[in-house]
């Protein structure tokens, strides 16, 4: 087996995994702790293959800013141990699948994959993601895909909330075939682009419709003279105006917003605000965790079951504010170090041929103010996934806009 084909290998194992295969009926969830630890072989597999590769560093990688993260991930082991009596080893223990995860990016480009491969699985994967939507939506309200059945029914947004499968990457797919529709006016480009929009639009998730749609028409008018940008914000306007409160998702959506603005005018906070003030200033011990972090709780640990019963009682969950939690529990120089990564690839990709992954990057920024992105495992892998594949090589690249990609060394 040639070495590309093994590293692809690795590339699907390592997606595969983290997505836990899609759960059907709920058969990996079922397996519990010893999914986990195969999960963690298959990862620490991937490490040992990619360091046999001699292969010199990417000089474009920002591997100081990335050295700072994952360190102050491992640092947050000791705060946990000073500031909140959970036992060092423990305390590394519940630090481990993170800090496993984040070297997966430094395994990814250690195996040189093309980015041609890359970008070729995480289209069939979007694809799949779409598929398993329309799975669940066939047979609701029984559940094929992504675990046990549904256990409480979400119709407040007009239609049934299933959930969408792999999110991340068919928003990334939108937004590479705006990108390739630009370039290149392909009608197959345009059609992917607004079948990925349809999607984005059934998960009725607001951040995810709101940044996509921003996002996307500002491609859209990047490449466009300013006759057509003001063409294209009159009709803009018109349908904002006009035709979508005419539409009973967005007009549930809308409705569902304005309560809970007026909830929390009225009594409490919303449940995010509470959780940026909790995980950001309540939750901090002393100027040490701010910088280096709270650490994580050990599921054995009696500050998991306070920080667990705290969570239950108030509404305050981690993966509704997954910037705040990252902050808590890592600390500033962690959060510092993950924002100087992503704004560096971004500005590394802003050129004509990848600039949807900058757009891509600046969408996960956004959506990580009011969902768990940045904190579920398998969406920090697909976001690594997309890293990785914003320094791989290329077949054809101009000198201008990319760096000097790695060689095998004989």
């Amino acid at each position: 087996m040639s070495k590309q084909k093994s590293n692809a290998i690795f590339l699907l194992l390592i997606v595969l995994f983290a997505e836990r295969f899609l759960d059907p009926l709920g058969i990996i969830t079922a397996m519990g702790r010893t999914y986990t630890l195969l999960t963690y072989v298959i990862f620490v597999m991937t490490g040992f293959f990619a360091f046999r590769k001699s292969i010199r560093k990417n000089e474009c990688f920002p591997y100081k800013w990335y050295y700072l993260l994952v360190g102050s991930i491992g640092l947050s082991a000791v705060m946990a141990h000073l500031f909140h009596n959970q036992g060092l080893i423990v305390s590394f223990s519940a630090i481990f699948g993170a800090i496993l995860t984040y070297l997966l990016l430094l395994f990814l480009i250690k195996l040189n994959i093309p980015a041609e491969k890359y970008m070729q699985t995480i289209r069939r994967f979007a694809y799949i993601g779409m598929t398993c939507y329309v799975i669940n939506a066939l047979v609701f309200p029984a559940k094929i895909i992504g675990g046990a059945e549904f256990e409480n029914v979400d119709m407040s947004r007009g239609i049934v909330r299933i959930g969408l499968p792999l999110v991340l990457w068919i928003v990334l797919l939108f937004l590479y075939s705006l990108n390739q529709w630009i370039q290149s006016r392909s009608q197959k480009s345009l059609y992917c682009a607004i079948l990925c929009y349809i999607f984005i639009i059934l998960s009725v998730t607001r951040q995810v419709i709101l940044l996509s749609t921003l996002l996307g028409g500002l491609m859209l008018l990047k490449e466009a003279g300013w006759g057509k940008r003001i063409l294209v914000f009159a009709v803009a306007v018109l349908f904002f105006f006009v035709v979508l409160p005419r539409i009973p998702i967005y007009k549930t959506m809308v409705s569902l917003t304005e309560d809970q603005v007026e909830r929390s005018q009225e009594e409490l906070p919303d449940i995010r605000l509470m959780g940026y003030l909790y995980f950001c200033d309540i939750d901090q011990v002393n100027a040490y965790t701010r910088i280096l972090g709270n650490g994580t709780p050990h599921n054995s640990s009696k500050w998991h079951q306070q920080e667990a019963l705290n969570a239950e009682k108030n509404k305050i969950y981690d993966v509704d504010v997954s910037w705040a939690a990252f902050y808590n529990h890592y600390g500033l120089i962690a959060v510092i170090a993950l924002l100087a990564v992503f704004l560096i690839t971004a500005k590394r990709c802003y050129n004509r041929q990848d600039r949807h992954i900058s757009y891509w990057i600046l969408y996960i920024i956004g959506t990580a103010f009011a969902s768990g992105v940045i904190w579920f495992q398998n969406q920090i892998i697909e976001i690594l996934v997309v890293i990785a594949m914003a320094y791989a090589p290329k077949r054809i690249h101009s000198s201008s806009s990319h760096c000097q990609l790695p060689k095998n060394e004989k």
